[in-house]
């Protein structure tokens, strides 16, 4: 073979792999069971940045949050941070009904600081049904929840 045949050769064994990869793509985006490169859940969740309380009480002063309790309604009602507006994680229906019904203050210009008691997977659950449902800015979950916030001596009420 000539080196012209063999880079026409080349050139069409090139085409079709590039055909193949971008039919690849295009069918895997419009598949329902197509394989996700960068996970979405994943990409939302990055989205949740863990604060410390001094830096929560920091935006609480200044009001530039809405805090979230996603305890349980009868512990929100002994006692929550100042101001804060009540979703439980559990049972989900209630949650979902009650992001529905507060969507205005919870999707309003001001960030989002969520809390539970210790740990905050309840408030991390929460993050989840708020991206679920259209919020697209970043939320705040107080690290050391209702328990670090407590120990500083911040309002409560």
């Amino acid at each position: 073979m000539e080196k012209r045949e063999m880079r026409v050769i080349f050139r069409q064994v090139v085409s079709i792999l590039i055909c193949a990869a971008v039919a690849g793509f295009a069918i895997n985006l419009v598949h329902p069971k197509g394989y996700d490169f960068v996970s979405r859940e994943n990409n939302k969740m990055e989205k949740t940045i863990s604060i410390t309380a001094g830096e929560a009480y920091i935006k609480h002063i200044h009001g530039a949050a809405v805090f979230v309790d996603t305890r349980d309604d009868d512990v929100y009602q002994e006692s929550h941070i100042k101001g804060a507006v009540n979703v439980p994680s559990f049972p989900e229906p209630l949650s979902i009904e009650k992001i529905g019904a507060m969507k205005q203050t919870l999707f309003s210009d001001k960030e989002l600081v969520l809390y539970c008691d210790t740990g905050c997977d309840s408030a991390k659950e929460i993050a989840v049904r708020l991206y679920a449902r259209g919020y697209v800015r970043h939320i705040y979950i107080l690290k050391d929840g209702m328990g670090g916030w407590n120990d500083k001596g911040y309002p409560t009420e």
